[in-house]
Formats: C-alpha cells, sequence, structure tokens
C-alpha cells in the first residue's frame, strides 16, 4: 500500500526510539491498527484513535499533534486499492446513486413540474427498494440465525441472548450476540451479510460489503474468548474473502459461512483468522 500523509504523521509520532508495541501501550491503540495506518492499509475515520495517538501520555515524536492530524485527513483518500479507481462516468453513476438516497436525486437542475414529478416518483420507488431491502434482511436473519443455533444446540452447548453493554460490539440492528456455556468460546457475534437479486452479481458491492464489515471489527477490543461469524448468501462474495485467510490483521476467531437461501442451510464454514494458532476450532458448521 502507498503511504499517505496521514501514515507518515503516524509513523513520525511513534519515532524511531521506540517499538511499535511500546508505542501501543502508550497511546492505548491496538498495534495492529496502528500498524495498518503507518502502511497506508488503513486511515481511521474516528477522531478519538488520532486523539488518543497524539495525547500527552502517548508521547507523540516530532512535534507530531492532533491539529496536524486532523489537517492530514482531509487530504487522504479513504479508498487506496487500485482496484477502486473508477472511471469518471461510473464514478457519478455511483455517486448519484448514493445521493438519491439521502435526498438528492439529480445532478440537473430540475425546472418543469414533469421533471419534478419523476424524480418525486424515482426517490418514492428507491424508498421502496430500501424498504423491501430491509424486509429480505430481516428474513435472511432470521432464517440463518435460527439454523445457526439450532446446530450450535445440536452439539450440547448452552445458549443465551443477551444484549450487549458497548453498542459497537454490533455493526447493526440484525446482528446478534449470545453468550455460550460448556465451551471455550462464551461470547459469539453473528453479522449478516445479505445481497438482494438485483445485486448478487455486482461486483463493486460483493467485494466492498464484506471488506467494510471486516474493517470494523478492527475496533472490537480483544478477547480470546470471543468468535464472530459472517454468515453471508453470495458465492461469489464468500470467495472473495477467502483470498485474506491468516492475513487479516485482525486478532480473533473470525470464520465466514455461506447460507443457501434455496436449501435454507449453512452449507459452508471457513475460519479466517484465529485469537492464536493453538485454538481448537469450535462448532465448525459442516
Amino acid at each position: 500500500m502507498e503511504e499517505n500523509q496521514v501514515s507518515k504523521l503516524i509513523k513520525m509520532a511513534k519515532g524511531d526510539d521506540r517499538s511499535l508495541r511500546e508505542y501501543s501501550r502508550a497511546s492505548g491503540i491496538d498495534a495492529t491498527v496502528i500498524s495498518r495506518i503507518i502502511h497506508g492499509i488503513y486511515t481511521p475515520q474516528k477522531l478519538d484513535i488520532y486523539k488518543k495517538l497524539t495525547s500527552k501520555n502517548a508521547a507523540p515524536r516530532n512535534d507530531v499533534t492532533f491539529e496536524r492530524l486532523i489537517e492530514a485527513i482531509s487530504g487522504t483518500p479513504k479508498i487506496k486499492d487500485d482496484s477502486f479507481n473508477m472511471g469518471l462516468e461510473e464514478g457519478k453513476a455511483i455517486a448519484a446513486k448514493v445521493l438519491s438516497l439521502i435526498g438528492d436525486y439529480s445532478y440537473n437542475k430540475i425546472n418543469t413540474a414533469t421533471e419534478r414529478e419523476k424524480a418525486r416518483n424515482a426517490k418514492i420507488n428507491q424508498l421502496k427498494e430500501i424498504n423491501k431491502k430491509t424486509s429480505e434482511l430481516q428474513k435472511y436473519a432470521a432464517m440463518a440465525n435460527g439454523i445457526l443455533l439450532g446446530k450450535i444446540s445440536s452439539y450440547g452447548l448452552s445458549i443465551k441472548s443477551i444484549k450487549p453493554n458497548n453498542s459497537e460490539i454490533l455493526g447493526n440492528r440484525f446482528d446478534t450476540l449470545v453468550q455460550l456455556s460448556d465451551s471455550r468460546i462464551t461470547e459469539y457475534i453473528i453479522r449478516y451479510m445479505y445481497l438482494s437479486k438485483n445485486e448478487i452479481d455486482d461486483n463493486f458491492l460483493i467485494e466492498n460489503t464484506p471488506k467494510r464489515l471486516m474493517e470494523e471489527l478492527m475496533f472490537l477490543p480483544k478477547n480470546s474468548k470471543r468468535k464472530v461469524s459472517i454468515i453471508m448468501n453470495s458465492p461469489k462474495a464468500y470467495e472473495f474473502i477467502l483470498k485474506y485467510k491468516y492475513k487479516l490483521a485482525y486478532n480473533g476467531d473470525l470464520s465466514i459461512m455461506l447460507f443457501d437461501t434455496k436449501k435454507i442451510d449453512i452449507t459452508q464454514e471457513d475460519y479466517i483468522a484465529y485469537y492464536n494458532d493453538c485454538n481448537e476450532n469450535e462448532f465448525i458448521i459442516n
């Protein structure tokens, strides 16, 4: 990955006189997160991370301050992977789609009543699609959750649904957090990735949706007794994530599962990260 101004400043803040782990202990930010920032792989959007990296306890070197980092952020692109460098027209199309969801439907000024009516109807259709997708996701999550917890129960493990103390543990309202007994894993987070029929072959979503889900896990505190599983209905997305097997900076038990919506069953599971190399596979779903 290419270095950017933020990564250079964090590298300067660490300094040459101490190790990454020493800077991590002083700042309270995980060493893997700092490493990803320094190598230009990851640019945090949470200001708290920069505050900790430049705090008095962190003792940043080379006069690196929180203000300098904030200035650098504005000039740092969020996407650095060359595969996302799309052409101008494609970029505009994606931007238009996003803007339509938040109320700005078109780049062109709407002058006539007919155009306004078309824009209004288009926006209504967009909202209908969003509601339909939400309903489909809710149904999908319920089915996948029921199948998975049923399989776990068949192994003789006790399951208890719990409400997290930290709202950041769960990424959205359909995610599930359960407590297990009689197992090394006691905290189990289940996340759901769902692509509709219209999205199932969209390469942009196939690659970006799982990436976003995995990046969110970087903010989870370490826990040797936690397992996270991402259940998805896209075989292409599943194969895409397998490329990252054992290559993630995430330090924890993380698996992906493939859910067949026709068979209504989980047909495959692969671990792509472990808390440590000595862990045994817990309740692998075959």
